[in-house]
């Protein structure tokens, strides 16, 4: 069968207000800047969803993103090597997202309070 139905796609994308990097030195705070805007987008979306379960129009697409922890480092440390995580290896920039950061609370503060301190 080759008949495709095609439905008009909304072409404006709809997402929360852009979120400024920012720089830590305390992996709480770090921690409590991803829990907040995790939280922010994804009650941005669940907003959108009961819109449109409701009846609301499709306005357009609508994009949230997870939060996102980036490091550099432009010197290799001298790190314990017994160390299976809180280090990079040698130097750039490290980037990854992160999901549910209230779930991984723990682990996060103390992967980032170890970066902190071996970068």
């Amino acid at each position: 069968m080759n008949t495709r139905i095609l439905s008009p796609a909304p072409q404006n994308s709809i997402s929360p207000e852009p979120f400024a990097p920012q720089v830590f030195t305390d992996a709480t705070a770090a921690v409590d800047a991803l829990t907040a805007l995790y939280e922010r987008n994804t009650s941005f979306l669940i907003d959108a969803f009961s819109a449109l379960a409701k009846g609301g129009p499709i306005e357009g697409r609508y994009r949230a993103f997870y939060p996102q922890v980036s490091i550099e480092t432009t010197s290799f440390g001298h790190i314990d090597s017994r160390l299976s995580y809180g280090h990079v290896t040698s130097p750039g920039i490290y980037t990854t997202t992160i999901t549910r950061p209230q779930l991984f609370r723990h682990y996060l503060k103390e992967q980032l309070a170890l970066l902190m301190s071996n970068h």
